[in-house]
């Protein structure tokens, strides 16, 4: 995995940790990222933890 491939997975985590905190308000439930599962299963054999926990569903 290259660290810039890192950089960008991290950067859109980020991001949507912020878009999720602005509509906290608007929503009431679990949001689920179903493009993370490729993510989460990609990071699990390369033991990437940071990334493999944020790839879990959020409960607002």
């Amino acid at each position: 995995m290259s660290t810039s491939r890192i950089l960008a997975c991290a950067l859109s985590l980020v991001t949507r940790h912020m878009y999720n905190s602005s509509a906290k308000n608007e929503n009431s439930g679990k949001i689920i990222f179903d493009e993370d599962v490729e993510l989460e299963e990609e990071t699990q054999s390369k033991s990437f933890p940071v990334l493999h926990h944020s790839s879990r569903s959020i409960q607002l």
